[in-house]
């Protein structure tokens, strides 16, 4: 975990959380003051550090899962060579924008689906509308 970077991921996903909750406050409360933002940041990130090594402990036991010793000895190869490491340090991109891909997928695809899933129900003698 310590060559690809994925110990890390405790912590990124407990940033992007964060991000995403001091986000959601200044969106829907213009009223908080800067005070009230750091405030908040620091209440949330203190709390979720206090969860990460929980959290990479999961993480370890999912690889432990997946993985045996000599997959890992063989990937610890992979990684060190340049596309592995390329691999490494690109994965958290592609992660992110293939997300953000799939997000946009689905809201494109849910209006039309949306439609068409109440037009089959009502067509199944479900009422909906």
């Amino acid at each position: 975990m310590q060559v690809t970077g994925s110990d890390s991921v405790a912590y990124q996903m407990a940033q992007y959380i964060s991000a995403s909750i001091i986000g959601s406050l200044t969106q829907q409360r213009r009223d908080v003051t800067q005070q009230q933002v750091t405030a908040a940041q620091q209440e949330v990130d203190g709390f979720l550090a206090t969860r990460v090594p929980a959290l990479r402990d999961s993480l370890t036991g999912l690889y432990k899962k997946h993985y045996t010793q000599d997959d890992v000895r063989q990937l610890i190869v992979f990684f060190k060579t340049p596309i592995g490491a390329k691999f490494v340090k690109t994965t958290p991109l592609v992660a992110r924008e293939g997300s953000e891909m799939g997000d946009r997928w689905g809201r494109e695809l849910g209006p039309e689906l949306g439609q068409r899933l109440m037009a089959r129900l009502e067509k199944e003698g479900l009422k909906v509308r």
